[in-house]
């Protein structure tokens, strides 16, 4: 990793941080910026994949998968969107299923780590316990809107932590022989 993207990853962390701690002071109010934030990083997403489809996956063994999970993401965003203004409960089930999947998903690649021997899967291992009990606290508070706003911050606090981690670890250089 080069010196600016170090700089780069500490950034990101600082407005990941801060952000989480502009949504900790204000939690009543943070639930449309959520829902906000939340359908336009699906959306935009979404975008990324198909924009990625068109320019190089469409010649790649598996192209069609990229298309596929651009499609299911912008639909997902759009949707999201339409009924995060109507009702509230709905983007706290989508918060809900996406910290379990991504738990699940974190948990098991952590474990496969640990079973080659890969160093930092301690990180995984911890992130995906977090996001789990992050989607049995959104199952415990099904009706209350105010924490969706705590969930998030807990979610950004982790990512800028992570983005932290990454910047001031040193990377080990990989000798092919």
């Amino acid at each position: 990793m080069t010196r600016f993207q170090r700089v780069m990853e500490g950034i990101t962390g600082i407005i990941l941080a801060l952000a989480g701690y502009f949504l900790i002071l204000h939690p009543r109010d943070g639930y449309g910026l959520v829902c906000l934030v939340f359908c336009v990083s699906l959306i935009l997403s979404g975008i990324r994949f198909l924009i990625y489809y068109i320019s190089m996956a469409r010649h790649m063994v598996g192209g069609r998968i990229i298309l596929y999970s651009g499609l299911i993401t912008l639909d997902l965003g759009l949707f999201a969107f339409n009924i995060g203004t109507s009702t509230r409960p709905y983007i706290l089930l989508y918060l809900m299923g996406l910290h379990a999947f991504t738990g699940m998903v974190d948990v098991l690649r952590a474990l496969e780590a640990k079973r080659y021997n890969a160093p930092h899967w301690r990180l995984k291992l911890t992130g995906g316990v977090a996001n789990i009990l992050a989607s049995a606290v959104c199952l415990v508070f099904f009706r209350e809107t105010w924490i969706v706003s705590y969930i998030y911050c807990g979610g950004l606090f982790y990512s800028a932590f992570t983005h932290f981690v990454s910047a001031f670890r040193r990377t080990v250089p990989m000798y092919v022989q």
